[in-house]
């Protein structure tokens, strides 16, 4: 593995594509060695941040073998169940040097992994055509698909872990979004309807919307934990104004063009400056979002 790592930096260095060197490694890996520049380690096996990473492929069209790869692995690694008795989870991995991997048993969140896999699965989907792995994969699918409404409280909103009770923006809004990829997915399928997801799907944006967005001054809150809401000021880059992208890509506000303007426009003004600094599934995020504002609504940027 110290070799590998000394490998690395000398092609980092001269200039060569890492993506040389990744024959043969950890499929999570090759990802993030496409992004070795801006991690500062390759050796903690993180799926929600390989998810994101994936998506930017995709959007750019670009390393799709890679990303299928990724998308076996999570595949092959769902926990049946996991330590709190959930099936259908992805614990984080480590790599130590012999090349082995072991996990602690432990993920950042549910909702949010489950999410944002399933709303790459349907990305990879709309651009390859390939809707045979989404057909060997199904029961598998159905079951990432059954971790959200397992989270949602009664308010729509659901919890990042259970063992917490912590409700993000940011994960509602992938659990948001992966309960609608995971029905675009069964329309793509010639699947019957499924009226109960359909349910969870529109409680969690109710639940956005009631409990978490001041529509007066065109902000949402970023978390809410028990009864304590916290509130976002523009002037906080994270989570404040990070977490506002994700109504925007997650289609939260479709309909309201002014909203998302406004959002995106402040969020341009504070902090589009520093993109350079942001953690690299930040940076990530946020040039999904852009390429979403510039494909939508033609936005310039300067």
């Amino acid at each position: 593995m110290k070799k590998l790592r000394i490998l690395l930096l000398v092609l980092l260095i001269s200039g060569l594509p890492s993506s040389n060197i990744t024959a043969g490694i950890h499929p999570v890996q090759e990802i993030m060695y496409l992004y070795a520049g801006r991690l500062p380690y390759l050796d903690f096996i993180e799926p929600y941040r390989a998810s994101l990473l994936a998506l930017h492929e995709l959007d750019n069209n670009r390393n799709v073998d890679k990303v299928v790869k990724l998308i076996d692995w999570y595949f092959a690694n769902l926990n049946y169940p996991d330590r709190y008795n959930i099936d259908a989870t992805v614990y984080d991995y480590h790599l130590r040097r012999d090349g082995r991997i072991f996990t602690k048993e432990e993920y950042d969140s549910i909702d949010g992994y489950s999410g944002v896999f399933l709303h790459l699965l349907l990305k990879y989907v709309e651009l390859t055509g390939d809707l045979e792995r989404v057909k060997n994969n199904w029961y598998k699918i159905e079951d990432i698909a059954l971790t959200i409404p397992l989270l949602q409280e009664g308010d729509g909103l659901t919890i990042a872990l259970v063992t917490t009770n912590q409700k993000y923006l940011m994960d509602n809004c992938e659990a948001y979004g992966g309960i609608n990829a995971y029905l675009k997915l069964r329309e793509m399928l010639g699947l019957y309807p499924q009226p109960s997801f359909e349910r969870v799907r529109d409680n969690i944006k109710n639940g956005i919307m009631k409990r978490m967005y001041n529509k007066k001054d065109k902000i949402f809150v970023h978390t809410i934990e028990n009864d304590v809401v916290y509130k976002t000021s523009w002037n906080a880059y994270y989570p404040d104004s990070y977490a506002q992208l994700f109504p925007i890509y997650y289609d939260l506000l479709t309909g309201d063009d002014n909203t998302i303007k406004y959002i995106w426009q402040r969020f341009e003004q504070k902090h589009a400056h520093k993109e350079k600094t942001f953690p690299v599934e930040q940076w990530v995020f946020y040039q999904l979002t852009r390429n979403k504002m510039q494909r939508q609504y033609d936005m310039l940027f300067y």
